[in-house]
Order: structure tokens, then sequence, then C-alpha cells
């Protein structure tokens, strides 16, 4: 799936059944109108947020008309990867084509996130191009191990399938619990 926001920005999001989009809340942060389109395809759909976290950097997307959906299967969540995994990065190239990256886990931290102060458990991938790592999945064994969150030179920061699945579950919960923290913030 692709994503635009009225900054007229594109990001890629996950199907992820139910009639939703997964992506990042970056993606949507302050957006007026969100439309959506299949990779490859020309016909665009009206979305709504239907929510998001700005804590764990996620929401979820709602087209208006759900035949954007039409032979698709969703996207399964796969489990936590250890470090040296090399996994796929998805991109769309300027031709509106899919593109796959080479990527390799190469460390998981604890990182602040690009829409809250809070910090999330985050993976960091080694990867070749620079300026990805803004919302895109990344596969492991055909399932979505993780979604780029932000870059740093030749390395993308990402949410870890094990926060996905949480908030997923979470979402369709009428008290979002969300990922509590103390409270309390440190420095050096």
């Amino acid at each position: 799936m692709e994503e635009s926001v009225d900054r007229k920005e594109e990001f890629i999001g996950s199907f992820v059944g139910g009639g939703l989009v997964l992506v990042t809340a970056y993606a949507v942060i302050d957006a007026k109108m969100v439309e959506l389109k299949r990779i490859g395809g020309n016909k665009i759909y009206s979305a709504e947020v239907l929510f998001e976290d700005r804590e764990s950097n996620l929401a979820l997307l709602k087209p208006l008309d759900s035949k954007i959906f039409d032979g698709m299967k969703p996207i399964q969540i796969g489990d936590r990867v250890a470090e040296g995994t090399q996994s796929k990065l998805l991109t769309m190239s300027t031709m509106g084509q899919l593109v796959v990256h080479n990527t390799i886990l190469t460390d998981v931290m604890i990182a602040k996130t690009v829409t809250s102060r809070l910090r999330m458990l985050s993976y960091k991938f080694k990867i070749l191009e620079k300026g990805l790592g803004w919302s895109e999945p990344i596969i492991h064994k055909g399932r979505l191990v993780a979604m780029a969150s932000s870059n740093e030179g030749d390395y993308v920061y990402a949410i870890p399938a094990f926060t996905i699945n949480h908030f997923l579950k979470d979402s369709h919960n009428e008290k979002y619990l969300g990922f509590p923290s103390i409270g309390i913030v440190t420095q050096n």
C-alpha cells in the first residue's frame, strides 16, 4: 500500500487484515487528508486515520472503499528476530514499483521515537542505501518483522514485531493501555 498525506509525501503501509493498513504515526501526523493507492496501481482511495499512538509511532488507516483490498492477503506479523538476521526492507520506486533492499539487524536497543519523547524497544538495521526509514515494512521469511521509523546514515531504526503486535491487539480495546512507562526520564 502506498499512502500520501497533505504534505505530499508518500509512505508505504502494510495491509494487516480487517480492512486496515498499518503505517507509522509520523506518516499521518497532522494530516488533513489521507489517500491510499496500491503499489503499481492508479486508483486513489480516500482513507481515515482510525487509530494513532505517537508513543509507539504507529497508526491504523481505514480506506473508505474496501475494494482497494480485492485480491490481497494481509501480511502476517512475524516473531522477534536476532542480531545478524538478514531481512528485506520494501520501498517504492519513482515508477511506482516495489523495490527490495537487503538489511541486516545489527542492534536491539531502547531508543527515542520520532513522534514522542518516550523511549521504546527498537531495532537497528544496516542498509546500503541512505535516506530510507520512514514507514517501510521490513520482511523476514515472508512476515512483517519490523516497520522502519527513522534513519541515520546507512542505518534504519525500526519498530519491532513485538511492539506492532501489542499495538494491533490493544488498539481494538475501548480502553487503550498503550505502552506504560514509569514517567521518569534520566540523562547523563
